[in-house]
């Protein structure tokens, strides 16, 4: 009877233990995740200090655009100016000096 004592003891004592290990590889495993989301979040800050950069090129960009944009219509506008004024010659002056 004693020898069924003892084994129902050693069994609790190494259930206890194999509950402590669990308890500590959990521990554990939480602490290498909070460290692989710390290395996360200092890459997610180096990425987003280059978000304002980016936001400045690209409306820099987008005024470069407008302004190509503004020259290209002011020069229609002179090149067609040209042109009526042209037309507006007689021909035969035209002929002679264009």
């Amino acid at each position: 009877m004693l020898t069924n004592d003892k084994k129902v003891q050693n069994n609790t004592e190494i259930d206890d233990y194999v509950k402590s290990v669990k308890e500590s590889n959990a521990s554990f495993e939480k602490n290498i995740e909070n460290i692989q989301l710390k290395k996360l979040v200092k890459v997610l800050q180096k990425e987003n200090e280059k978000i304002p950069k980016a936001k400045d090129l690209v409306q820099s960009y987008k005024e470069i655009l407008k302004d190509k944009d503004d020259e290209i219509k002011t020069l229609k506008n002179e090149k067609n100016d040209l042109t009526n004024m042209i037309n507006r010659i007689p021909k035969f002056i035209r002929k002679i000096f264009i």
